[in-house]
């Protein structure tokens, strides 16, 4: 009687402590980042360079990215994300998603729903720049974030900018890459 007593108390003990340690975990974890400002929808119609991004399986091997968003009718957009070797070479990989706004009023919250919805992932415009030139995309979560540009070509200063905002930003901007450099070199 005594021993499974024992063994109860201990399994007890174990669980609280085990939902103790749980609640620390998640009360300690920082804030998600969240879009610094409202983002105009007309801004977000175009061609986008990826410059920097966390590596990430879908983009592996994708030395050269870009990402057009198309605008439909309700607020939505037609994003086609397409891969290749580099600047003018054919397209290697090409991925469509339907873009919805999670947020109209602010537009800096999209789910994009790939294979016909059967993927969804959300994106965040976490920052952009007051002219359009750039956007910070992240995933909620903070483990991937992208850079998109207007422009493929980014000077040095600019990259270490990005990599300042990104990390004010709470990412892990260390792990950061720049495809286009890369791209560039011919690496």
């Amino acid at each position: 009687m005594f021993q499974s007593l024992r063994v109860w108390r201990i399994a007890v003990l174990a669980g609280l402590l085990g939902l103790g340690l749980t609640a620390a975990a998640v009360a300690a974890s920082p804030p998600l980042p969240q879009p610094t400002k409202p983002v105009d929808i007309q801004r977000l119609a175009g061609r986008w360079y990826e410059v920097a991004r966390v590596p990430n399986l879908a983009e592996n091997g994708c030395p050269f990215a870009t990402t057009d968003w198309d605008p439909l009718p309700g607020g939505k957009f037609r994003v086609t994300q397409t891969c290749s070797k580099g600047p003018g070479a054919p397209p290697g990989r090409v991925i469509r998603a339907t873009a919805d706004p999670l947020d109209p009023a602010g537009n800096t919250k999209w789910r994009m729903n790939y294979f016909g919805g059967f993927i969804r992932r959300d994106y965040w415009v976490l920052d952009s720049a007051p002219d359009g030139a750039w956007i910070i995309l992240g995933m909620p979560g903070k483990h991937y974030v992208w850079v998109l540009c207007r422009d493929p070509q980014t000077p040095q200063a600019q990259r270490e900018a990005y990599i300042q905002r990104v990390a004010t930003l709470g990412y892990d901007a260390s792990r950061l890459v720049f495809p286009v450099v890369v791209a560039e070199r011919g690496e």
